[in-house]
């Protein structure tokens, strides 16, 4: 049987991907400005935690931003750069 050609998707690389997917699609969340107050305030916190992960500017987190694109065979620096440009983020 011969061998898959790109990377084997084990478990643990799914989650990795999903974890990569959730953090990008909420740094890219758009606050409501239509919802309650506290909602818009979350929305706007989730982005945040999101951005700041992206960024490395968490402290103590288990998993880093660097790590899971690592694993994943993705370029970090390349990922942020590209994400800095959708904010609106000069680098």
């Amino acid at each position: 049987v011969p061998e898959p050609a790109g990377p084997v998707e084990t478990p643990e690389r799914q989650l990795f991907i999903a974890l990569l997917e959730s953090a990008v699609h909420e740094a890219m969340m758009q606050v409501n400005p239509f919802a309650k107050k506290e909602k818009q305030n979350l929305q706007a916190r989730i982005r945040q935690i999101a951005r700041d992960w992206i960024d490395g500017e968490t402290e103590g987190v288990l998993v880093t931003f660097e790590t899971v694109c690592e694993l994943l065979g993705y370029e970090p620096t390349a990922i942020r750069s590209a994400l800095h440009k959708q904010w609106g983020v000069s680098e």
